[in-house]
């Protein structure tokens, strides 16, 4: 796992300023794992939609990017959800949260921009 998220770094920005941007935050071979792993399984993706359940709606004015929801089906997906759970549960312990979900997957943009999402 990577040790960035052992340590206090982020937490001090996140108290500090109510956020955090950590770049390099996942190591390149794991982003890409993810990413082949996500082409191997659905190279189209699922246009991304506004709401949950039955109020979600697809309007591309509004979102045009597409998502693949992790579902734990590969080492990289366990992972990279295992390093998330870790984050939920220091944020949770530390700012006194009740984070309780985590929805983790890739959201692609059209315009190239890729990322591992939590």
């Amino acid at each position: 796992m990577n040790t960035l998220f052992g340590s206090d770094v982020y937490l001090d920005d996140i108290e500090r300023q109510g956020y955090a941007v950590i770049h390099n935050a996942l190591i390149a071979e794991l982003v890409n794992e993810l990413v082949t792993d996500c082409h191997r399984i659905n190279p189209h993706f699922s246009l991304a939609g506004i709401g949950r359940l039955n109020d979600l709606q697809i309007d591309k004015t509004i979102r045009k990017d597409k998502t693949y929801w992790f579902d734990g089906s590969s080492q990289a997906q366990l992972t990279y959800q295992a390093i998330m759970q870790s984050i939920k549960t220091t944020l949770n312990r530390t700012f006194f949260m009740g984070l309780f979900m985590g929805n983790y997957g890739v959201i692609y943009d059209p315009d190239g921009f890729s990322t591992p999402a939590g």
